[in-house]
Parts: C-alpha cells; structure tokens; sequence
C-alpha cells in the first residue's frame, strides 16, 4: 500500500502513507455500519497521477481535477482508500477530512506511523 499499512484494529481516522512519489490514504472506523468519509487532496507543484482504488465499494468515488482529488467512501470498518501519485516526490498536498460529515480531528489523522500533532489543525497540510 505504498509503503505503509495501518496495524490490525487500528483507531477511526485517516492513514497516509507515502514512498517515493506515491501516495496511499486509508480510512477506516470501528463497527460494520457504513459511515462516509469525504474530502479533498490538492498538490500545490506537479501533477496528480496514477489514481487506484483500494477496495472501495459501489458508489465511492475518487475523481482527479486538475491538481485536486475529491473522495467519497462510504467505510464498514474495513480498510478502503486509494493510491496516487504525484509527478514531483516532495510537493506539499492539502487535505480536506470529514467522518460523517464532521470535520476530522488532529487525533483522527495518521501519517505514516506517527499521529499527527496535537497542534496540527483540520484541513490538514502536510509537507515531505
């Protein structure tokens, strides 16, 4: 999952992961009821590239506008997300997260095996 995988019962939230120019966003929550995540990703230099689900289901999308992807997962507890790419391997991309239509809290966003700073607010930037 390009370079990073959320460990076995891992807390609701989003996952990033990155290794080289790609990237990989995970969401996942407790529980079998389906519960959508939303948001948007946009690069500020290159170009996104290479979109690839993972184990969405019927009606997720994932859509690359220019240099912005929108997603919508609809989550049952499972690990579901995509892989992309980006064209320049040390761009800053800008997140948007919502769980149920609330705005994601720091504690709820992971990059790589760390938890995003306390501090760090939502929407999210996150620089390599």
């Amino acid at each position: 999952t390009g370079g990073y995988q959320p460990p076995a019962g891992a807390a609701e939230g989003y996952y990033l992961g990155v290794s080289g120019s790609t990237w990989t966003l995970l969401v996942t929550h407790p529980g079998h009821q389906h519960v959508p995540f939303t948001g948007t990703i946009t690069i500020n230099a290159g170009k996104l590239t290479s979109l690839t689900p993972i184990r969405l289901e019927p009606g997720d999308t994932a859509k690359i506008n220019g240099k912005t992807l929108t997603y919508a997962f609809h989550n049952d507890g499972d690990l579901d997300g995509i892989r992309f790419a980006t064209t320049s391997p040390d761009t800053t991309i800008t997140f948007t997260l919502k769980i149920n239509g609330v705005g994601a809290a720091a504690s709820q966003i992971y990059l790589g095996a760390s938890h995003t700073p306390a501090s760090q607010p939502s929407p999210l930037t996150y620089t390599r």
